[in-house]
């Protein structure tokens, strides 16, 4: 209760004290830490808490005694003497619009006077020590005010005590040595009361445009499909588990599940070789060639029907190698010696033909999910022939997951596959972005926040036009050619 100040004795008062933009605290972050670090020397009552005397006026002997038994030691309450600090800066280098008012952020527990032309704003801060007497752009303000607002001005400031913690805090866009001498004499650069703001420094250009251009820009659209009603949790990937035996039970059901899918790959190959056998043009493959000088491996329809039922084929590339014995077998035996023979071009044409029905049917009805799982069926039984003693006990099957049947036809996506090209396709689109980057970071070399302010803006648009734009390729142009033909001014180097 006792500091708190009656509203009676309050000035109205509403100071721009406001933290830094998150899209320019990059950009500015570093020159707030500086300006703090000079402010605290320059005005360390600014970290105490402010003494606020209950019931002591502006004038008269009750505010001595009050304003003399507060001072109880450098260790509890600093002192300063005539604590004022001026931003100098050229126009559009954010001092006054960014710089300052994050300034009276880092102070707003201090009351804060923006017009010094009234007699309250002077008494309101002595009254409430410490406190902050805030004049933004100070040489525009000194040219428009008559010279006897000047002599008042400098009269109140003249009589607030010298060792009261009132800080005069200022900007200005022009430098300290340009200014009129009065303003010159309020702050003086021998006592580091002038903090000069320079252009941002190439790290801190490139921390501005660095999430704009590689995560605002590299961000896909959102998607047309119906969002699921439930988010899926994406979880990390677990270690792999060690190898362990497998029951009894579990190497039954592991060879009924590698049965099932042999089974389907049986039924399949049967239905397609019945085909090619009762199809009139395949008439002369049903049976074995009579030409044993000539053909090594005999092979004909109806034997590769047997070999299907004696389970002689566990994946469709085994099956194709001994189908091609048959039109090759073909070809050998009746060779094109006598273009006149038409008996001979026949038979090679239907070979030609039996070939082509074949791979016809099966690429254009096998599921290539369920030619990859015979696969896996055939390698797996394979490592467990080759185990010593104990097969299951070594190295556990790895059994393919149950995919769907051959008669479901149409092949399906690979994840990794899709995987592999996302990331391939994502590698490329963040080189482009980096090279965006770039090209922003050099070509603001030299330039001030507000032309850096102007082309995030305009860069920010080019995303929002090309939002739903999945070719990230005609962002990347029109980004450049806004950075192309962007031209901020640099400084002359009188505030770095």
């Amino acid at each position: 209760m006792e500091k708190m100040v009656p509203a009676s004795r309050r000035c109205s008062l509403t100071a721009p004290a406001r933290p830094l933009h998150p899209v320019v605290r990059p950009l500015l972050d570093g020159a707030l830490r500086r300006a703090l670090e000079a402010l605290r020397r320059l005005f360390p009552p600014g970290e105490s808490e402010p003494e606020v005397p209950g019931g002591a006026s502006d004038e008269g002997p009750s505010s001595t005694s009050s304003t003399s038994s507060s001072f109880l030691g450098a260790a509890k309450h600093p002192t300063s003497q005539r604590p004022r600090m001026l931003l100098s800066g050229r126009p559009a280098s954010g001092h006054s619009s960014h710089l300052a008012p994050a300034l009276l952020h880092a102070l707003e527990r201090l009351p804060v006077g923006t017009t010094p032309e009234e007699a309250c704003v002077f008494r309101a801060a002595r009254r409430t020590p410490p406190s902050v007497l805030y004049l933004p752009h100070i040489q525009q303000w000194w040219s428009a005010a008559g010279r006897s607002l000047r002599a008042s001005f400098l009269r109140l400031l003249g009589a607030v005590p010298s060792l009261a913690p009132v800080l005069l805090l200022a900007t200005c866009s022009v430098p300290h040595g340009q200014l009129d001498p009065e303003i010159q004499s309020l702050f003086r650069e021998e006592f580091g009361e002038v903090h000069a703001v320079g252009v941002p420094t190439r790290q801190e250009r490139d921390d501005f445009f660095r999430d704009l251009v590689l995560n605002q820009a590299a961000e896909a659209p959102p998607s047309t499909r119906r969002a699921p009603t439930r988010g899926t949790e994406v979880l990390s990937l677990a270690p792999p588990a060690p190898p362990r035996q497998l029951t009894e039970w579990e190497r039954l059901r592991l060879a009924r599940q590698e049965e099932d899918v042999l089974r389907k790959l049986r039924l399949y190959l049967r239905d397609v070789t019945e085909r090619l056998i009762v199809d009139g043009r395949f008439k002369n493959f049903s049976k074995p060639v009579n030409a044993a000088e000539v053909v090594q491996q005999p092979m004909d329809l109806t034997t590769l029907l047997n070999n299907i039922n004696n389970n002689k084929f566990s994946t469709v590339g085994e099956f194709l190698l001994e189908a091609e014995l048959v039109w090759r077998n073909a070809v050998r035996s009746n060779p094109n010696k006598d273009p006149v023979d038409r008996h001979i071009r026949h038979i090679r044409h239907q070979a030609r033909a039996l070939r082509d029905a074949l791979l016809g049917l099966i690429r254009s009805e096998l599921n290539e999910g369920f030619e990859r799982q015979c696969e896996a069926i055939r390698a797996s039984r394979l490592r467990r022939a080759e185990a010593p003693d104990a097969p299951s006990a070594r190295r556990p099957p790895e059994p393919s997951p149950v995919l769907p049947s051959p008669s479901s036809c149409g092949a399906e996506s690979d994840p990794d596959l899709r995987a592999r090209r996302g990331n391939a396709f994502l590698s490329c689109v963040v080189v482009l972005f980096q090279n965006v980057l770039s090209r922003a970071v050099k070509k603001t070399e030299g330039c001030e926040v507000e032309p850096l302010e102007t082309l995030h803006a305009r860069l920010a648009q080019c995303i929002y036009r090309q939002r739903s734009n999945r070719d990230k390729e005609m962002l990347v142009q029109e980004m450049k050619k806004e950075i192309d033909s962007f031209s901020g001014s640099p400084t002359s180097g009188l505030f770095q």
